[in-house]
């Protein structure tokens, strides 16, 4: 029912009611308030409730810490602390090795999206390689954003021959035409063949780029391209 408002005050009486942990189960409400605010974007109050399973479970006895870790991180990346967010997904990624929590193609993802947010685009290549990997056919509805931010970070390496394919896939997978990462696959596959000059294919692209932005409203992606065919 997603009523994550509703649910804090239950939690905090629970936490009120097992101060020292005396029912063995006080990390798992903390776990569940924290994923209630984080629900609800009160993502500062989250992490100290992350905090505190981590500090009530230090060695993983409920099974719950690799979660605790991804989702630790997930706050801090909202918050855009991504230096402090990926030491929590090496930690979920460690703890998880064997996928058993079916995150692990997350994990990697999101610490490959905090790489590339600190343009530390080499490192990032790895971790979306292997989430692609372990979500090949697509089990999370995920992989073409997993494409998508792979193909961003070969095309700022400047590797616009192998961003391409990445680029091609998120067109693929892309459904309906409704996310954004679709048309803004065609905007950086232009951008790739302009690089490559082959100027008559990137201006397809572009075109296309700029019919989806327009059927979207997206005004600020229109302005970009018409301000590259401005230049051109």
């Amino acid at each position: 029912m997603r009523r994550y408002a509703d649910a804090i005050p239950d939690f905090d009486e629970v936490i009120r009611l097992a101060p020292n942990n005396t029912i063995g189960f006080l990390s798992y409400m903390y776990y569940w308030r924290g994923q209630a605010k984080y629900q609800l974007g009160q993502y500062v109050d989250a992490i100290a409730d992350f905090d505190e399973v981590i500090r009530l479970d230090p060695n993983n006895a409920t099974t719950n810490l690799p979660y605790t870790y991804y989702w630790r991180g997930q706050a801090k990346c909202q918050l855009r602390r991504y230096v402090d967010a990926i030491p929590d997904f090496d930690a979920a990624i460690h703890l998880d090795s064997n996928n058993t929590t079916n995150y692990l193609s997350y994990m990697y993802y999101w610490r490959g999206q905090a790489k590339c947010q600190l343009r530390r685009y080499v490192d990032a290549i790895p971790d979306f390689d292997a989430a692609i990997h372990l979500d090949s056919n697509n089990t999370t509805g995920f992989l073409l954003y997993m494409y998508y931010w792979r193909g961003q970070a070969k095309y700022q390496l400047g590797q616009y021959v192998d961003a391409i394919p990445d680029f091609d896939e998120v067109i693929r997978l892309a459904p309906n035409n409704i996310t954004i990462n679709l048309r803004l696959a065609y905007y950086w596959r232009g951008f790739a063949k302009k690089n490559l000059e082959h100027p008559d294919e990137a201006k397809q692209d572009f075109q296309i780029a700029l019919q989806l932005a327009s059927e979207a409203g997206d005004t600020r992606l229109i302005a970009q391209i018409e301000e590259e065919y401005s230049q051109s």
